[in-house]
Formats: C-alpha cells, structure tokens, sequence
C-alpha cells in the first residue's frame, strides 16, 4: 500500500505538476481498432498528454516509479534492496502503468456488452 501511495503522490501530483503533464488516461473508444486502443494504452507508460497539449516522454510515470522505489528501500528487507530488485521494481512499476490503463479503455465496451440485456429490460411498465 506504501509502494501504491508513494508513487500516486510523487508521480502524478509531483512530477505531473513539476513537467506540466495531464496524469490522467484519455480512453480512445470503440471508433479504433481493438490493437490500435490496446497499443495506445500500453504506450501510456512512456508518453503522456502535456497540459499544453500533445504528447511527450512520461516523467509522471518514470520519475515517480523511480522515487517510489527509492522510498521504498527504507522499508524493504535486505534481500530486497539489491540492484537487480531495485531493477526489477522500476520496471514492474512503469510497465504496469501501461496494463493497467487497459482497464479503463476495454472495461465501458464490456461492460455495455455484457449487461446490455438489463439495459434493455429498464422500459417504463415492465
């Protein structure tokens, strides 16, 4: 939960305010192709909306995970703080920011398909 907190602090209020970036996933909806959305929100990871517009290298997600996983060596055992752990954590952490923005685009589209039936059966008088 540390690890969570820490890195939603400093990345996304942080660096996103430091680097003028919109931490914020922008769903690209079903008028893409199914690889081009799930393309798009894997790369997330590395490029982000600037507040001016455009896109540019994630310092939200880099620099945040990186910040995170020095915190967390203050309370991480031994074994865990060796450079191939530290390593691996920094990875893990930018490139679960990519897969976790699949959520948030394919979840409205399964959702809808889905319990589509019940938004049907909603008709006054039934």
């Amino acid at each position: 939960m540390a690890d969570i907190m820490s890195e939603n602090f400093l990345g996304d209020f942080l660096v996103a305010s430091a680097f003028d970036e919109d931490p914020r996933y922008h769903r690209k909806g079903p008028g893409h192709s199914l690889v081009y959305r799930a393309r798009y929100a894997v790369s997330r990871a590395l490029l982000i909306r600037k507040d001016t517009a455009g896109n540019s290298f994630n310092f939200d997600n880099a620099l945040g995970s990186a910040l995170s996983t020095g915190l967390s060596n203050l309370y991480y055992p031994a074994p865990s703080r060796t450079h191939n752990a530290i390593l691996s954590h920094f990875a893990i952490d930018v490139a679960d920011n990519g897969f976790v923005n699949l959520a948030p685009e394919f979840w409205p589209d399964f959702r809808d398909h889905v319990f589509r039936r019940h938004h049907h059966d909603r008709t006054p008088g039934r």
